[in-house]
Formats: structure tokens, C-alpha cells, sequence
């Protein structure tokens, strides 16, 4: 057995009770608010993060209300988080994980190996990216705290997987997952191992997270980066606050109703930057890309989605959703050049043709003869409307009947998960450490890809160790989606901004979101 990586125990580490007075007390004596305000724009349908991919679950679960075997810091490497350390196999078909003892749930039990099997097999069932990874494998109690896969084929990315948290890897109690909502197949109860418990959801107005006073740190103290690291809770009460309105969110920034905003208005940039007391970050948001419906509807034929990558224009189409151009990068590699390893330029020759003849072309050999074309975005989301509109525009211009499909954010996920109601959606997704990750060549994520080609090299790819072969692999793959499968059109790399005022301490933020573990307020 060759030992991948071994980050045992830390010393150091407090004792649990001594740590939460410890935090207490230091917001008393320093003067830090109780209260952290967050201004966010957009209500997520659940805090279920194994259920759903999106954004806005991910950034106020993941992190603080759960945690995962594995994590990713800042530079996308892979760090022990619920395990203290794992090892892998010469040819990567058996991992070991072996757990952090003591660590409790929000519910007060304990977490062993019997949590950690059910929530990973749970994952599993739910992320098709997952499946295809793993095949029929399924983690395995060892003892109380060791957990161990076995597989028939090798899987090199499996903790990159893991870690990514596109849909989240995370680790509830097996009471929890035991007890199931029987119709939508959710949680019951938010309930995790993270710094901040679930204390509050107001529907339309906030939602609350609470310091978990029995929170066991891990790391070394005031060492944090992405989502790994010590957290430290300086601060009671989390709110993240639901604001959809840009305009009301720059107000509250301003006036001191939040300390954090972010997802703001490219256009108030400027502004921001000249403000006295408030800070801007900037930081990759995801990869813009439109995903065909591969398994129903008009876009289950090649030449339509031949025919909408021809005409589409990533120029206008980011314009239009992000406005300024300093916030997008358009580019054709589907993994972005911060991902040195896999950035390529394999199959640009049929990227961001904007030719309406070749488009016209594409048309009339799928036989379209004015069938409604459905562009799924959600009404409030106002990134999402725009580059729909702009779309639709193009569309029109090449002679296609095109509608809107706009339903609100919470039940845009579920649309979005059928195939009857759609036939293309804009989707921004998260940074991954693997290109195998992205969740467009899944055959059971929004999209529903359905080439078998795809698969089979997915499939080569995950097996290889060797960083070069995977290069040469990962080059075909992407040629072959641009230019033969298209399951979806990259149209670039995407950024955004947030605000925070002077008096928040230790800000850090990572993949779209405020990381709340170690933040402060003053007063």
C-alpha cells in the first residue's frame, strides 16, 4: 500500500469547550459584533447540497454547515479535512480514509465511519459524475473510523472529485440520511460538522446560521486557505441576507445594514473602488457555458446545436449578462488558463464562429421548420435573463421561433432537471481541479449527455496516472466535444466582485462566496 498523503492530528487543538469561551471572550474584550450580515441575491431552493449543483446552496452550506473527508485550498490542491489522513494504492483502485475521532454533528452524536459510508454512498447515487467514476463500488466501513472503496477499474481523481464539491461531497449523520423526505428525497434537517449550525430560514427575507459551540477545529491556528483550515467562529451569528434587488444591496453595503455583498453590478465597480471604508475583491467565478438537452427536444439533434454554437456570440452574450468586460474572459478551453494543466486550445476551429449562414446551414439540415426553441433561465436572476435575451435575439435573426422559459429560482433547479422543459440553459461552474469533473459530460446532470465516445474517454482518463497521457486524452476529449458532440458551448471565463466594509477582519473568500469560518465584524 503506498501512502498518497498523511496529515496526522495536529497538536495543539483545544479543547472543545475551552475553545468556544476562548471565542466569546475574545469578541468581548476586542469589541467584534455578534452578528455577521451577508447581502445575497439569490434564495436557494435547499441547503441539500448532495441533491443540487447550484451555486447559492453551495455557498452558504458548504463550509460552514458541512464539511467533506477531503477539501480544496486556495490553489485547488487536495487537503484532509474529516479524515486525518488517506492512502491510496499503486494503481488507485482501493482508497483508505481514516477519520478524525471526536468529531461531533450538529445533533449532538458523534461521527464515525457508518456516517461516513451512508453520506458518500448517498453522493454517489446523486452525482452522476460520481457513478461514473466509482462504477459499482461503494465505500465500506472498516472500523469505527477507517472507510475504504474498493474499485475494478482505477480512479486517479477520486479525492479531486470528492473535494471539488460541485455537488457536494459532504458527511451528515446516518440518522438523518435514514429518515428521508419520502417524496423529494431530501433532508428533513440541515445538519453537518461545520463551525456555524443551521439556526433559521425566513423564506424571502434570510437565512441564519448559529456559532456551533461544540465545533472541533482542525489545522493549525490562524492557518486557513479556500476551504481548508482552521476556523476559529470569532463571530455568533451568521445572516445571509436575501436581497435580489443590485440596488438595494449597494445601499445596505453603504449604510452599514451589511458588512458583506457580493455578485454586485459591474457597473458600480468604479464607485466602489472610490468609497472610503469599503473594500472590493474579485475572484473566478466559473466556466459560462450553454448546455444543449441532450436527451429531449429540439437540441437532441446535433445540427441544432451545431446550429446555435454558430451563430451564438460570446461577445454579446457576456455583455449583456456581465456588462463590463473586465468580469469576463472569453475563451474556448473548457478549462480555464488558471488551470495551467489543462488549459487547451483543442477544437477552437469550430468555437465562436458567429456565422448566421453556417448556422442556416445547420438549420436546414435538422429539418427545422419553425419549432419553438426553449432557453431556460431564471426570472430573478438577472445575469442569467440578460444573456437569455441576448441569445434569443441571435436565434431570431438566423429564423427560429424562440421562447423564455422563466421560472424563479427555487423552482429552477427542478426544471432544470427535466428534459421535457427546456431545450438549452446558461450554467457558470465551478473551477475543478480535473477536467473530467465537469459536470456537462455527466449523462445525469441538466443536460443529460448521452455520447457513449465521451464516456469511454472520461472513463481512459480517470484510470491514467500519468499527468501527460491525461493531457493528450483531455486534449482529444475537448476537440471531439467542440467539434463532433457539442454537449455544450463554452463561451469563457467569468468574475465577479464583492464589497466589504473596513470593520470586517480575516476576509477571505473562495469559489463565489465569503469563507465565515474566521471573519469578525467590529463594531
Amino acid at each position: 500500500m503506498k501512502k498518497r498523503t498523511i496529515a496526522m492530528v495536529l497538536a495543539g487543538l483545544m479543547v472543545v469547550s475551552s475553545f468556544a469561551n476562548a471565542s466569546v471572550s475574545m469578541a468581548e474584550e476586542t469589541g467584534y459584533k455578534d452578528e455577521i450580515h451577508i447581502g445575497y441575491k439569490i434564495e436557494p431552493a435547499t441547503l441539500d447540497t448532495m441533491m443540487v449543483g447550484d451555486a447559492p446552496a453551495r455557498v452558504i452550506a458548504y463550509g460552514s454547515i458541512y464539511e467533506a473527508l477531503v477539501t480544496l485550498d486556495a490553489d485547488f490542491r487536495v487537503r484532509e479535512e474529516l479524515c486525518e489522513s488517506y492512502e491510496v494504492n499503486e494503481d488507485a483502485t482501493e482508497y483508505i480514509w481514516y477519520l478524525r475521532q471526536g468529531v461531533k454533528f450538529h445533533n449532538g452524536e458523534e461521527m464515525t465511519a457508518d456516517d461516513v459510508v451512508a453520506s458518500m454512498n448517498r453522493w454517489v447515487e446523486h452525482y452522476g459524475n460520481a457513478q461514473t467514476m466509482v462504477g459499482d463500488a461503494r465505500f465500506e466501513k472498516v472500523d469505527d473510523y477507517t472507510v475504504k472503496i474498493a474499485l475494478e477499474e482505477p480512479a486517479a481523481f477520486l479525492n479531486e472529485l470528492i473535494a471539488t464539491q460541485t455537488q457536494g461531497s459532504v458527511i451528515m449523520p446516518k440518522s438523518v440520511l435514514d429518515d428521508l423526505d419520502p417524496e423529494t428525497g431530501a433532508v428533513k434537517s440541515y445538519v453537518g460538522t461545520g463551525p456555524y449550525k443551521f439556526g433559521e430560514w425566513k423564506e424571502g427575507s434570510y437565512i441564519r446560521l448559529d456559532r456551533f459551540e461544540e465545533y472541533q477545529p482542525y489545522g493549525v491556528e490562524g492557518e486557513s486557505s479556500g476551504w481548508y483550515g482552521y476556523k476559529s467562529q470569532p463571530t455568533e451569528t451568521v445572516y445571509y441576507d436575501i436581497v435580489p434587488d443590485t440596488a438595494t444591496r449597494t445601499t445596505g453595503i453603504q449604510t452599514g445594514e451589511f458588512d458583506i455583498v457580493y455578485e454586485m453590478s459591474s457597473d458600480d465597480y468604479p464607485m466602489f473602488q472610490s468609497i472610503e471604508g469599503l473594500n472590493t475583491w474579485t475572484e473566478l467565478n466559473g466556466e459560462w457555458v450553454i448546455v444543449y438537452n441532450k436527451e429531449d427536444g429540439l437540441t437532441k439533434d446535433i445540427n441544432i446545436r451545431q446550429a446555435v454554437n454558430a451563430i451564438a456570440n460570446p461577445t454579446e452574450i457576456l455583455t449583456a449578462a456581465h456588462g463590463n468586460p473586465d468580469f469576463f474572459r472569453i475563451e474556448t478551453s473548457f478549462m480555464p488558463e488558471e488551470t495551467a494543466d489543462w488549459y487547451t486550445t483543442a477544437g477552437e476551429e469550430n468555437a465562436h464562429l458567429v456565422n448566421a449562414d453556417l448556422a442556416k446551414e445547420y438549420l436546414e439540415k435538422a429539418g427545422y421548420n419553425g419549432e419553438t426553441f426553449r432557453i431556460l433561465c431564471a426570472s430573478n436572476d438577472i445575469n442569467l435573463s440578460n444573456a437569455a435575451v441576448a441569445l434569443q435575439a441571435e436565434l431570431q435573426a438566423i429564423g427560429m421561433t424562440v421562447e423564455l422559459i422563466t421560472p424563479d429560482w427555487t423552482s429552477y433547479s427542478s426544471y432544470r432537471s427535466d428534459p421535457s422543459q427546456y431545450d438549452v440553459f446558461f450554467a457558470s461552474l465551478i473551477p475543478v481541479a480535473v477536467p473530467t469533473l465537469q459536470l456537462f459530460l455527466s449523462p445525469t446532470w441538466a443536460g443529460f449527455t448521452q455520447d457513449e465516445k465521451i464516456f469511454d474517454m472520461v472513463e481512459q482518463m480517470n484510470q491514467t496516472k500519468d499527468l501527460k497521457e491525461g493531457q493528450v486524452l483531455w486534449s482529444e476529449l475537448q476537440e471531439y466535444c467542440w467539434t463532433e458532440s457539442l454537449p455544450a458551448t463554452k463561451l469563457g471565463s467569468v468574475f465577479l466582485y464583492g464589497v466589504y466594509t473596513d470593520k470586517v477582519e480575516n476576509f477571505e473568500s473562495f469559489c463565489s462566496g465569503p469563507i465565515i469560518g474566521n471573519i469578525a465584524v467590529k463594531e
